[in-house]
């Protein structure tokens, strides 16, 4: 059977929310010879300057996290391109093509207004969007609606924004905004924090 012309397009707020959440699945779609494509929202670089406290305490609890592997780089921007490279790698294995947003992830992001990190502590990361992030919002919905154009005929899975990160609120309102979602998924590892506190839908969920 020759390849489907239908292009299974998924939502990532970050570089391993898709594979985490959807990996078996994404699998099984490319080998069945489907065209699979996962658009990465959060891979821009920080802004120049040093990080905010809680900034540099994520960086340093990434680092932990590597049981064993080698401590990620000092700067900023190096650590950002190195998360880009392992979401390539990881798709890659996977034979899924790989779209890359630059929006920079909410701990590098500063309020227009006032210069300053708008998400500075644990609360912040699993609260509310910051009002400032509308524009921002708008950017990515637009930039997404031009990129889905470009693709033809698609199913768009978007992040149902369990455990309420930032990132993933994000994900989900500039989506929502364009339309045409095909399916939610449950975003791991919060769907296994959570259990089942998540909005009642009318679209499918994976």
């Amino acid at each position: 059977m020759p390849p489907s012309s239908l292009i299974h397009i998924y939502l990532s707020p970050h570089p391993d929310d898709a594979v985490y959440s959807l990996g078996g699945l994404l699998h099984k779609q490319a080998q069945a010879g489907t065209r699979v494509v996962v658009v990465t929202l959060c891979t821009g670089n920080p802004p120049a300057g040093p990080l905010s406290p809680f900034a540099q305490s994520i960086h340093e609890r990434w680092s932990a996290d590597g049981d064993g592997a080698p401590a990620l780089p000092a700067a900023p921007a190096e650590v950002v391109a190195l998360r880009r490279q392992e979401d390539l790698d990881a798709l890659s294995t996977l034979g899924i093509e790989v779209v890359h947003f630059d929006v920079p992830d909410c701990i590098y992001r500063l309020n227009p207004s006032t210069n300053y990190p708008m998400y500075t502590t644990e609360a912040a990361l699993f609260g509310s969007l910051h009002p400032s992030e509308v524009n921002l919002s708008r950017r990515v919905a637009a930039k997404l609606t031009t990129l889905l154009r470009g693709f033809g005929r698609h199913h768009l899975y978007v992040p149902l924004g369990i455990g309420q990160h930032v990132d993933h609120q994000l994900a989900r309102k500039a989506a929502e905004s364009v339309g045409a979602i095909y399916a939610y998924y449950e975003d791991f590892p919060y769907v296994a924090q959570e259990g089942e506190r998540w909005p009642n839908l009318r679209s499918p969920l994976l």
